[in-house]
């Protein structure tokens, strides 16, 4: 009987990590904005910061303002689901050699 290594655990904690990280990057970023704008503010998500001397500030995309986020939800859902694929072949393997 072949045991199941434990690379695909790590690569899937790595991949889970990872968009954990870019939702907090987004989370910060949409609770500085709620708090600005709670305040009767306009948050200017280019600069991050919250400006009280203009009317309206045209809101940029998520990858023009913060990259970060899309790079890390890109490698963590890449990680993941190659980690899922090793499982589930490393499953199907198994099933095969005990036939």
């Amino acid at each position: 009987m072949k045991e199941r290594g434990i690379a695909p655990f790590i690569v899937l904690g790595l991949g889970g990590m990872l968009c954990l990280a870019g939702l907090l990057l987004y989370g910060t970023e949409a609770i500085a904005a709620d708090i600005c704008l709670d305040r009767g503010g306009v948050f200017d998500y280019l600069r991050g910061i919250c400006r009280e001397n203009v009317t309206s500030l045209p809101v940029p995309p998520l990858s023009q303002r913060n990259p970060g986020v899309l790079l890390c939800w890109a490698a963590g859902t890449l990680l993941v689901a190659a980690s899922t694929a090793m499982l589930t072949l490393g499953r199907k393997e198994k099933r095969n050699a005990e036939s």
